[in-house]
């Protein structure tokens, strides 16, 4: 299997696991992948007031956290327009770091593979402000405001 396989393989996985959540959180929305002059989102989709955007990987570092935190203000700045009041940043993997967890708590973006939660990132106001779970335990979904 190559290379890009396995990416496209995970980027469907990421869809159909997103997809599913958001649904049962109330928040039913397409998911496709969005490819811009300059600018590529594995995952983008909108509903009424709120927008997904995010990364499906295998393997979740910090410099991933970093790169959708980036992607997220590109967007803002050149398209605001894809944007909704409430924009929830996501990365789905099969694995991810710790640093990239506790980064991705500090920057409010959801982290997560098909078992469930690894940060806190759509939890919402104060969510933050609390520590982050320790490694591979999963805490209960909710949805916030997350800019």
């Amino acid at each position: 299997m190559t290379l890009e396989r396995v990416t496209m393989s995970e980027e469907e996985e990421a869809k159909e696991v997103l997809g599913h959540r958001l649904k049962a959180l109330g928040i039913p929305m397409a998911l496709r992948r969005l490819e811009l002059p300059g600018l590529e989102i594995d995952l983008y989709g909108a509903s009424d007031g709120v927008c997904l955007m995010g990364e499906a990987t295998v393997r979740a570092g910090i410099r991933l956290v970093e790169e959708l935190d980036a992607k997220a203000s590109m967007l803002a700045e050149r398209h605001p327009e894809l944007l909704r009041p409430r924009v929830i940043k996501a990365i789905y993997t099969i694995l991810a770091t710790p640093e990239a967890i506790e980064e991705a708590n500090r920057k409010g973006i959801w982290v997560l593979d098909w078992k469930g939660d690894l940060s806190k990132g759509p939890l919402g106001p104060g969510a933050m402000e609390s520590p982050c779970p320790p490694w591979g335990e999963r805490i209960p979904a909710a949805i916030g405001s997350v800019a």
